[in-house]
């Protein structure tokens, strides 16, 4: 079993649902992409139907990659979706010390 544990200095998001690593530790990047694969045109139809996002296509650019793009400069958005976590630090295994 390989244990991917994070660096103290990054950013981490702590998800479980489907897509997810085994660690459940996952980068910005990461993350968005697995919602973006896994969630991404549902979540935008759904958004769509009940009026939370209007059709605007500008210069003739598709609407949903326009929110894709919103979606990934917003992740907090996507955490909120998932049930995730954000994780600021995390002591990396190897020094971790048994008491």
């Amino acid at each position: 079993m390989d244990i991917n544990v994070p660096t103290k200095t990054s950013m981490y998001i702590f998800y479980t649902g489907c897509g997810c690593k085994r660690s459940h530790h996952h980068t910005v990047n990461e993350f968005v992409q697995i919602m973006e694969q896994h969630y991404g045109h549902q979540y935008y139809e759904t958004l769509k139907y009940i009026g939370a996002i209007e059709e605007e296509s500008q210069n003739g650019d598709n609407s949903y990659f326009i929110w894709l793009t919103d979606m990934y400069y917003n992740y907090n958005k996507w955490v909120d979706f998932a049930g995730a976590n954000i994780i600021g630090e995390i002591t990396p295994f190897r020094e971790i010390t048994l008491s």
